[in-house]
């Protein structure tokens, strides 16, 4: 059985029950059972979002989307499978053309947002992390190297019990519907790795601190303190420049031809570096 049967297995009953309840409330659109996963591109490694369509009167329909991990091996693991139902008109999104950034600038920038994992958890108002003993961290030129030779540096030695909760965690991490985009789109697989085991290293220990927090809520705050840092920057891929959000993440750019009224752009990113 394929990986795409497999898929389609596991989220059947799911989406088929929602479709019945979906027919329901909105009986004028004529919704089929006929739905489909478009994979559009297949399975490549990282963090992967596909939407679920069905046929509607008034076109396609956007009924679920579902989200998963494939590794660097393809091994796929069904477990980190989620089910996110929509109910919405689908719209196909084109693929940009994607403008090659410099090797050697966002590399740098993220290798100094793993260095300062520790300065984060410093930072933070709930309380102060400090370690028990000296951290090891990967230097620049061993997360800008490429193919197999790249190497990537441990963390300090944990205890048995605290391993494994990072490896439970990195594994949260990886599959979460809130991973900003700016972690999972990383080109560089090992930089990927690398931030991802940073970013579950510095949850586990914040919240055994005694600060509960949940993975979102982390995210955002770890999101906030790079911003404030210079080394995230909120950026408009129409215009090139950097932008100011307000509270919403509504563009307060004047006289932009592509700003929506009063909702995120879809112009509106993040990019490495200020």
């Amino acid at each position: 059985m394929s990986y795409k049967d497999e898929i389609t297995k596991k989220i059947k009953d799911a989406v088929n029950n929602w479709i019945d309840k979906l027919k329901e409330e909105h009986s004028k659109l004529h919704l089929t059972k006929q739905w489909k996963i478009d994979y559009r591109d297949g399975f490549t490694p990282g963090h992967i979002t596909l939407p679920v369509v069905i046929g509607s009167k008034k076109g396609p329909y956007l009924i679920a989307e579902v989200e998963f991990v494939v590794p660097e091996d393809l091994e796929l693991d069904l477990d980190t499978v989620e089910l996110t139902l929509k109910n919405e008109f689908y719209k196909k999104q084109k693929k940009e053309k994607q403008l090659p950034q410099p090797v050697d600038e966002p590399l740098s920038v993220i290798n100094e947002m793993i260095l300062g994992m520790n300065t984060f958890l410093s930072s933070l108002e709930f309380g102060r992390f400090t370690p028990q003993q000296p951290t090891s961290y990967p230097h620049t030129n061993e997360l800008a190297g490429s193919g197999s030779n790249v190497k990537v540096k441990t963390g300090p030695a944990f205890s048995r019990q605290v391993v494994d909760d990072i490896s439970k965690v990195r594994q949260d991490v990886k599959i979460s519907k809130y991973l900003p985009d700016w972690v999972k789109n990383i080109s560089s697989r090992e930089v990927y790795e690398a931030l991802i085991d940073k970013i579950a290293e510095g949850f586990v220990q914040y919240t055994k601190k005694g600060n509960p927090v949940t993975l979102k809520e982390f995210f955002k705050m770890y999101e906030d303190y790079l911003k404030k840092e210079g080394k995230l920057t909120d950026w408009c891929k129409y215009k090139c420049k950097s932008v100011e959000l307000n509270e919403k993440d509504w563009c307060q750019e004047a006289y932009c031809s592509k700003k929506p009224w009063q909702r995120r752009c879809e112009y509106s990113t993040l990019k490495f570096g200020s």
